[in-house]
């Protein structure tokens, strides 16, 4: 309940703090770490995820890239839709 609102919360300020940093690797990779923690939260998930690829792609950043995509198949896999993570998971190797 209310744990779990309030930790998504200061989540939602950190990424919003990383987002407001210029773009660079380290960026990035802060960036998927808080992805992958919070890989059960749909509403933080998806939308950080295409963030993500958007600036990775953005600066080049191909590794970046591929961790956001992995991480979102991850997601895809625990939310039940097995066709989408692995797609993702596929796009991610290339």
């Amino acid at each position: 309940g209310l744990q779990v609102f309030a930790q998504t919360d200061a989540t939602n300020k950190l990424i919003d703090s990383l987002l407001s940093l210029p773009d660079d690797t380290t960026k990035i990779d802060q960036l998927n770490k808080i992805l992958w923690q919070s890989i059960n939260d749909s509403a933080i998930c998806n939308s950080l995820a295409y963030k993500i690829i958007d600036i990775a792609k953005k600066i080049n950043y191909t590794k970046g890239v591929a961790i956001a995509q992995k991480n979102l198949a991850a997601y895809y896999f625990y939310s039940g839709d097995y066709s989408k993570a692995l797609e993702l998971y596929q796009e991610s190797l290339k």
